[in-house]
C-alpha cells in the first residue's frame, strides 16, 4: 500500500521500514495572469492589458498599454443629428432663396467649415501609455501627462450644472467647461451623462468618457501614478 502526499510517496509493507520515493513534479509552465487575479469580461472589453508575470518567484516582466473606446451617448447622437441637419441645410436654403452670392458663401460656407472642424475634433478613444493619457482623434492625438495626478473618479453627476465654452455636442463634447463643484476643467468625451470620469491635478482637471469608467479608474489607480 502507499499514501501520496503532494509530491512524496511513502511505501511500506508489513511494518517494514518504508521507502520514500520523491516524485519530482514537472516544471511549472509560464502562464500569463493578472496582478488583480481574475479579469472580468467588461475589463477585457474596456481595456486590453499586455501583462506577463512568471509564476513561482521567477523574474517579472510587465508591458502594458490600456486602451479604451469612447462610445457615443444618446445626447451626443441627438445633438449631432439635429445640428448636422441644420448646418448642412443652410447653404441649400440660401441658394433656393436667391440670396446674394456673398451671403451664401459667408454663411453657408461658414456652416460647412464649422461642421468639418468639429468632426475632426471627435474623440475616437483613449490610451494610457508611458505615463500619459492619450486622447485619440481622427488625425492626431492629445497627450496629457499623468504625473502628479491626485484623483481619478467616476460619477454620473460630474457634468451637472456645467456651463460650456466650446463644442456642446457636434460630434463631441469638448473644450472648457465650468461648474460650481469643479470650477474650470477640460472636457473631451462622448457620453457625459453615463461615463464621465474626472482626473484632477493640482493645477488642472480633465473629464473624459471611456467605455468602462470603473475599469478605467481601477487600472489608473493600479499604475500608482
Amino acid at each position: 500500500m502507499f499514501l501520496l502526499f503532494g509530491g512524496v510517496r511513502i511505501a511500506g509493507e508489513n511494518g517494514a521500514c518504508p521507502t520514500i520515493f520523491i516524485i519530482r513534479p514537472k516544471s511549472v509552465p509560464h502562464r500569463p495572469f493578472s496582478v488583480r487575479g481574475e479579469v472580468s469580461l467588461a475589463e477585457h472589453q474596456a481595456g486590453r492589458r499586455d501583462r506577463r508575470i512568471l509564476a513561482a518567484g521567477y523574474d517579472e516582466a510587465v508591458h502594458e498599454t490600456l486602451t479604451y473606446t469612447a462610445p457615443w451617448g444618446k445626447l451626443l447622437w441627438t445633438s449631432t443629428l439635429v445640428a448636422s441637419a441644420i448646418m448642412l441645410a443652410v447653404p441649400f436654403f440660401l441658394q433656393r432663396a436667391a440670396a446674394p452670392r456673398s451671403v451664401t458663401v459667408l454663411f453657408g460656407g461658414g456652416m460647412v467649415l464649422t461642421w468639418v472642424v468639429c468632426a475632426l475634433f471627435a474623440v475616437k478613444g483613449y490610451r494610457v501609455e508611458d505615463g500619459d493619457l492619450v486622447i485619440e482623434r481622427p488625425l492626431w492625438e492629445k497627450r496629457v501627462p499623468l504625473a502628479g495626478l491626485r484623483l481619478v473618479r467616476h460619477s454620473k453627476n460630474l457634468m451637472r450644472g456645467a456651463i460650456r465654452v466650446g463644442n456642446g455636442g457636434l460630434f463631441v463634447f469638448a473644450g472648457w467647461y465650468w461648474s460650481s463643484r469643479h470650477g474650470w476643467f477640460h472636457l473631451a468625451g462622448n457620453d457625459i451623462l453615463g461615463r464621465a470620469v474626472i482626473l484632477e491635478w493640482r493645477d488642472k482637471k480633465w473629464i473624459i468618457t471611456p467605455e468602462n469608467p470603473l475599469a478605467f479608474v481601477r487600472e489608473v489607480e493600479e499604475l500608482g501614478l
